[in-house]
């Protein structure tokens, strides 16, 4: 999928421009932590930062990006990075706010222009009045009904942000295989990216071919198989898996380097995440190496649909 070219991998967007293939992630770091992680990753050389609204944490991220940029010694400038950011389902709605919420967006971060704006979720939510506070987004939402509008005049005011500047490309996330042929169909700027959950686990073969015949990229989160959040969700845990360790001895690497390895091998982009700057240094040390046709083989056989994230939270059963 796309065009490789140099040592840092990058893809080519149905926009012309480029979208480096290895991201640093921002999801669940903490305010207080995560400006000391971008920074961290930017000083370590990643070329792309994915944010998003709900994380909660992008006006610290804003002040990195503004010491960052505003340092003549950091040798890093914004037209160097690509900034990814997205629209909440809680935010979603026409009548020209999803352009209000990239402004907020972009105040909050600090910046004037987003390289790509997604769409979070397939659907739009409002707030639930009988939320209990029992869990940080369980039942704190509930899918919006009877407004005479939806997805698609949510995706005119994303052509909108496109056509006025505020981001250079837009795309989606979490979109499955008929929501995203539903887009393709009523965009008049198609989505240059569907961000959704890829591992081992999870390979998803359908959805990237889907995804090339129609010239959209594939950003694939939880590389590494979300550890830190859903470890026990699995018999065995991506990082322990056999496959992986054994490769892992082969190549003189570790496990979360391999399975960085793998996404960018298998064509895709892919934004791990960490807040420890030992970890987040080690994870870019993967454009020295590749992983052999033989080796990808035997990863693909660990391929059993297992999905960690349900994306069901707002009240709809989203993958059934």
């Amino acid at each position: 999928m796309g065009d490789q070219k140099s040592e840092y991998p990058e893809y080519k967007l149905n926009t012309g421009a480029t979208m480096p293939a290895l991201g640093f992630g921002t999801f669940l770091s903490a305010p207080g932590e995560v400006g000391a992680a971008v920074k961290a990753a930017l000083q370590a050389g990643y070329k792309q930062i994915d944010c998003a609204a709900v994380y909660g944490n992008q006006k610290e991220i804003g002040d990195v990006f503004t010491e960052i940029f505003n340092d003549k010694n950091s040798g890093i400038k914004r037209e160097d990075i690509f900034i990814t950011s997205k629209l909440a389902p809680f935010q979603a709605r026409p009548d020209g706010e999803v352009k209000q919420r990239l402004q907020e967006t972009l105040k909050d971060l600090q910046l004037d222009y987003l390289d790509l704006w997604l769409i979070h979720q397939p659907m739009v939510v409002e707030d639930d009045p009988t939320y209990d506070g029992k869990h940080m987004i369980i039942g704190k939402f509930r899918p919006v009904r009877n407004q005479g509008w939806g997805l698609q005049d949510i995706w005119r005011g994303m052509e909108e942000c496109q056509t006025a500047g505020l981001t250079k490309a837009i795309g989606v996330s979490n979109y499955n295989a008929q929501t995203l042929n539903d887009c393709l169909s009523y965009a008049k700027i198609a989505p240059a990216v569907n961000q959704i959950e890829r591992h081992p686990y999870l390979a998803q073969p359908e959805m990237l071919k889907m995804c090339q015949v129609n010239g959209v990229i594939v950003t694939g989160y939880a590389p590494l198989g979300a550890p830190g959040l859903f470890g026990g969700a699995t018999e065995v845990a991506l990082l322990q898996h056999d496959t992986i360790t054994g490769l892992a001895k082969k190549y003189s690497k570790t496990a979360a380097q391999i399975l960085i390895r793998w996404a960018m091998d298998t064509g895709t982009v892919t934004i791990p995440k960490s807040v420890k700057p030992s970890r987040i240094g080690e994870n870019f040390t993967v454009l020295d190496f590749k992983l052999s046709d033989e080796d990808l083989a035997e990863i693909a056989k660990m391929d059993c649909g297992k999905r960690l994230f349900a994306q069901d939270w707002m009240g709809v059963p989203a993958f059934k």
